[in-house]
């Protein structure tokens, strides 16, 4: 006999991924979501999928450069997604760099506010 769902909100409240690079348990919205790409000229890259809708097999890590180089040190990437070595994690280190860049940025407004306030 098959049970269904009594609480579908419950159920993604308890829906948990693991990162490849630290193995932690997280909430998908605090990973980032990777997939890898054939281009037309057969070269394989592994791009961010953050809206989680690319298709294809999905590896999941969190969204920090230690992250990304701890994944990349292991082939992390390529264990999961089942590519070969050749495959291109750059697009991934940029997304992420690009993110902490953001965040940095948004810091250092926000301390840049509290320091003429005093």
């Amino acid at each position: 006999m098959k049970y269904p769902l009594q609480n579908a909100e419950s159920f993604a409240e308890k829906s948990q991924r693991t990162c490849i690079a630290t193995r932690v348990k997280r909430p998908p919205e605090e990973l980032l979501r990777c997939v890898a790409e054939v281009a037309p000229d057969g070269t394989v890259q592994i791009v961010p999928d953050p809206g989680r809708r690319l298709p294809g097999r999905g590896a999941w890590i969190t969204p920090t450069r230690e992250a990304v180089a701890t994944a990349d040190q292991r082939r992390a990437f390529h264990r999961a997604l089942r590519v070969g070595a050749e495959a291109k994690t750059q697009a991934v280190r940029d997304y992420v760099c690009a993110l902490d860049s953001a965040g940095a940025e948004i810091d250092d407004e926000h301390m840049t506010k509290e320091s003429s306030r005093h």
